[in-house]
């Protein structure tokens, strides 16, 4: 539970020291060195010049003058970084085996794993801290009464400040909660950027594969792999990032792709006698058809609702359960407290100004897979004793014209909650390519 008098507390401590902030003794050493400075000198940084300000030395550059402010405000900092960030860096490792068999065909199989460290994780600076907001699991009233505390309106210490700039937070009489409890309540945003993310991947892939001999090549490969990263907050108050299923895990890719040039004309199977006319050698060879084709599941969904919460009784384990698993409910969205089950969702069953626990990304619920075919031909020509050539090339991508839905909304006070509104992935597309070299 929080503390009831957090709001209030912020607020009175902010309208004490709204009147003086110097010693006296200050301001008449100010005034001795500077007698044409008869007001209050305040510091603003604003926007993205803030930052530049400040690292500057603009502050360093009054305090040598003897000019110290009586405020230091500011209205929003772009991105704040780290004095001495870590290097980032990626460690790649790998141990194989491969096996000649006959056919010219060789298997291969290889553990892949890397890792990467101090990655650069964007996080909003000025947050409100976690120890204000509300650990309850479920929405209770107690959360109820400190999410209207935190948006109510309050009187505002900043009012009346006079600056070189126009915020409201200095023109409006009233403040609400939220700004009050921040750690820097007379700032609007800070972002920052700081080198504690990290990352995990881990493979097995395997490949078998053919060289090219008798007119064609051939290739299969099956990847089983787990990627993990923290790489964002579930919460802003947070002291690390999450750390689960990366939104790039795909953790069963099956590939295969093939070469074959058709057995015609002169130096193949068929027609390569010296009877066969020049015409009909031109005609018939230099064909070559190629394909691939990859399937490989589907990338694991993101809730980024801070109010999502689960149906009491039920576990991740549910929302991939019973469901009509198309477009119009993709995973089992009963699980959830959510707006299509009961219309007061927000006002009742959402959690608000909680400390997050949900877990971001589930391994086992996931958006559609990719099925995806392309095919392609090449037909080559040759004149004047090879001393001119040509090439034509027909591709077809998606050759089947297979859908895979878009991500289903995660967003339960949606009325989409749970529904694809599209397809992910291009229609069959034609292309044709001409080639002339002399």
């Amino acid at each position: 539970m929080v503390k009831k008098t957090a709001v209030h507390a912020v607020a009175h401590s902010a309208q004490a020291s709204r009147g003086s902030t110097r010693p006296r003794g200050t301001e008449d050493a100010r005034a001795a060195a500077h007698p044409d400075i008869d007001a209050q000198v305040v510091l603003v940084l604003q926007g993205g010049g803030a930052l530049g300000a400040y690292q500057a030395g603009v502050f360093e550059a009054l305090h040598d003058a003897g000019i110290e402010p009586d405020w230091v405000i500011g209205t929003s900092i772009g991105a704040l970084y780290v004095k001495d960030p870590k290097t980032p860096y990626s460690e790649r490792f790998s141990f194989g085996l491969q096996y000649a068999l006959p056919s010219d065909l060789i298997l291969e199989a290889d553990y892949v794993g890397s890792m990467g460290r101090h990655l650069k994780v964007s996080r909003y600076v000025n947050a409100i801290p976690n120890s204000v907001l509300s650990t309850d699991k479920t929405r209770t009233q107690a959360m109820s009464d400190l999410n209207t505390k935190l948006s109510a309106s309050y009187p505002n210490p900043f009012y009346g400040i006079t600056v070189p700039v126009s915020q409201s937070l200095f023109t409006s009489s009233t403040i609400t909660g939220n700004q009050l409890v921040m750690p820097y309540p007379e700032f609007g945003t800070i972002n920052g950027n700081d080198w504690v993310g990290m990352s995990n991947y881990n493979a097995l892939q395997t490949t078998l594969s053919k060289r090219f001999s008798h007119g064609y090549n051939m290739s299969v490969g099956y990847t089983w792999s787990r990627s993990l990263d923290a790489l964002s907050y579930l919460n802003n108050g947070d002291a690390k990032p999450w750390y689960g299923v990366s939104n790039t895990d795909y953790p069963q890719v099956l590939t295969t792709s093939a070469i074959y040039e058709l057995p015609f004309g002169k130096g193949k199977f068929f027609l390569s006698n010296g009877n066969t006319p020049r015409w009909l050698n031109q005609v018939v060879s230099g064909f070559q058809v190629q394909g691939t084709y990859r399937i490989q599941s589907g990338q694991p969904l993101s809730f980024n609702s801070s109010g999502t919460v689960l149906k009491s009784g039920k576990t991740p384990a549910d929302i991939n359960g019973a469901s009509a698993h198309d477009y119009t409910q993709w995973f089992n969205t009963h699980a959830f407290e959510n707006i299509q089950d009961t219309a007061t969702y927000a006002n009742t069953l959402a959690l608000v100004s909680n400390v997050r626990t949900f877990p971001l990304r589930f391994n086992n619920v996931r958006q559609d897979y990719q099925n995806m075919l392309n095919l392609g031909a090449t037909k080559r020509f040759k004149a004047f004793q090879d001393r001119m050539s040509a090439e034509f090339r027909c591709e077809a991508v998606n050759a089947l014209n297979h859908q895979v839905y878009a991500a289903p909304t995660t967003d339960p006070s949606s009325s989409s909650f749970g529904k694809i509104s599209g397809p992910g992935n291009y229609a069959r597309r034609l292309q044709f390519n001409a080639t002339f070299s002399f």
